[in-house]
């Protein structure tokens, strides 16, 4: 719970809002609204160390801003009492209260009655219950005005983000308190909207039912291995169900996905946004027990580790570091981390050796964010700006990566791990920001991270995602520059010399005790299976797994 909330529907002096003390003021358990809001470039009126006393003795209603003189207006309307506004519950000057409050918003809105979206307000000063334009079409008809209004019914639908274009949605900082409010009143440019754990509603009657709430619907992926690609194998052979679940693991999705709307967002200081989802880790750290690293979870660092600019040139540094060279949290610009479900992991695995509490990151805890990481490494040769698509197979896949961000080919060696090949990769991929570009090639390192098998025409390809990496200065460690995420022809010998070399460089992961299986020997298996049933029934084969003996 806050320890500071507003009595704005005093009886006795309703003209006034008073800032009250959480046990001293306040009753035990009281129901508050709490408020979603921009603060704008027009400073207001805020609660300081030395305004503390008096705004407990009163605060006059008309010095307050628009926003929040309609926010008060709404309360009452509901009939309730009390509310929570971060820049008057909050002593603004106070840093150690700022540090303390900030790690209880989880509780301020998961614990609120109702989180009242000033959705369609870019500033306090603006207010959001003034006129808007009604949403109407209408043409005339010789004399007459036909005019095309809302349903009055509800209709069902896969209805897309009914404020997603409005002010409240591109700030940073207003995102955690949308996933934490159990339930949500918007109030939008064009309507009105509801969201709860059970419905998502807006005023023209558009509707949706919901399973839990945006933060339940995170926390269902926080841990969660799926294997889709694992599903497809089985259907042909059926030992392989076992062996993909145990490698082929896919986490924390939906805190990524929501990591990448979050850095598309709008956010004053750049040291604010990891704190700025606080909040949200809090309230998944307590449900799950796990470390939060940065703006990536352990149980999923793996998959935190993939992510990559959403646009060329989109990504550019702090001025100061805030976060270590892997966390998305490192750059400014949007991110997307393009590790789905089907993917398996190059047998990985991390290891840390400094966890940061979850309640706490500031600058000089960026020298602290070490993480060991135990992959196939490889040195890159040369690099040249790419021209099309490197060894892409034709597949459907290969539409769904034309919105990848790789401007770079890196060349590759695998022999010196014992390819007796000796063939050259040329992997895509790109840096991180454009001055990270300015490495020297014999600087560069590639680890790979995840891979996608692919058979066409009884061919194996495999598309790999990795990071590009480069001795840190101090030459005990390495620092992440950017990523490669391509297809790579006819990899099985390779990727077999990188798990058997003598360096060893694949870790066990997960507790696997047996030695890995590549996918593709599973999909060769498979093949020959179906084509030796054939050749024996005459050309159309039986799925292997359903057979049974005649």
């Amino acid at each position: 719970m806050p320890s500071r909330f507003l009595d704005v529907a005093n009886p006795n002096a309703m003209d006034r809002v008073f800032l009250m003390i959480r046990g001293e003021d306040t009753p035990a358990g009281v129901q508050y609204v709490a408020l979603s809001h921009c603060w704008g470039k027009v400073k207001t009126i805020h609660t300081t160390r030395s305004s503390v006393d008096l705004h407990r003795s009163g605060i006059d209603i008309q010095a307050l801003p628009q926003t929040f003189q309609d926010a008060i207006q709404t309360t009452r309307a509901l009939g309730l009492r009390y509310m929570w506004i971060d820049s008057l519950c909050i002593v603004q000057d106070d840093a150690r209260d700022w540090e303390a409050e900030a790690a209880r918003m989880a509780d301020v809105y998961r614990n609120a009655h109702l989180v009242l979206g000033a959705t369609r307000a870019d500033a306090d000063v603006a207010g959001f219950l003034g006129p808007r334009p009604t949403p109407t079409h209408s043409t005339a008809l010789g004399a007459f005005r036909l005019t095309l209004l809302p349903p009055l019914l509800e209709r069902w639908t896969q209805g897309a983000d009914l404020v997603g274009a409005d002010p409240l949605s591109a700030r940073a900082w207003c995102l955690q308190e949308r996933y934490l409010a159990r339930r949500m009143l918007h109030y939008g440019t064009v309507q009105a909207g509801w969201e709860c754990a059970e419905l998502r509603a807006s005023e023209d009657g558009d509707a949706i039912l919901d399973q839990g709430d945006r933060l339940f619907r995170v926390l269902q992926t926080a841990n969660t291995g799926v294997s889709v690609f694992g599903q497809v194998v089985s259907s042909v052979w059926a030992n392989a169900d076992s062996l993909l679940r145990s490698e082929s693991r896919h986490k924390y999705s939906g805190w990524y996905e929501l990591v990448s709307h979050y850095s598309a967002r709008e956010i004053t200081k750049d040291t604010d946004r990891l704190p700025a989802l606080l909040g949200i880790a809090s309230a998944l750290k307590v449900v799950t027990g796990d470390d939060y690293l940065y703006g990536a979870w352990h149980g999923g660092l793996l998959e935190g580790l993939t992510w990559c600019p959403s646009a060329k040139g989109g990504l550019s540094r702090p001025e100061k570091p805030i976060a270590p060279s892997w966390s998305w949290a490192s750059v400014k610009g949007k991110v997307e981390f393009p590790i789905y479900a089907w993917y398996e992991l190059c047998e990985s695995d991390t290891e840390q050796t400094a966890l940061i509490p979850v309640a706490r990151y500031t600058i000089q805890d960026a020298s602290r964010g070490i993480i060991r990481l135990q992959a196939p490494i490889v040195r890159v040769a040369t690099r040249r700006p790419r021209q099309g698509h490197v060894n892409t197979p034709d597949d459907p896949t290969s539409d769904f990566r034309e919105y990848l961000v790789t401007d770079t080919v890196f060349q590759l060696y695998p022999r010196q791990y014992g390819d007796p090949t000796g063939c050259a990769w040329w992997l895509e991929g790109a840096f991180d920001t454009r001055p990270d570009s300015d490495s020297r090639d014999d600087e560069l390192h590639v680890a790979f991270l995840t891979r996608l098998p692919y058979v066409q025409a009884n061919r194996i390809y495999e598309q790999v995602l990795g990071l590009v990496i480069r001795k840190s200065s101090n030459s005990t460690s390495y620092e992440r520059l950017g990523f490669v995420d391509s297809w790579v022809q006819e990899t099985r010998g390779n990727m077999v010399s990188m798990v058997e070399g003598p360096d060893k460089l694949f870790a066990e992961v997960h507790g696997s005790k047996h030695p890995l299986q590549r996918v593709s020997d599973v999909l060769h298996a498979a093949i020959a299976e179906i084509e030796l049933a054939q050749e024996t029934t005459g050309g159309e084969g039986r799925n292997p797994a359903s057979s049974t003996d005649d």
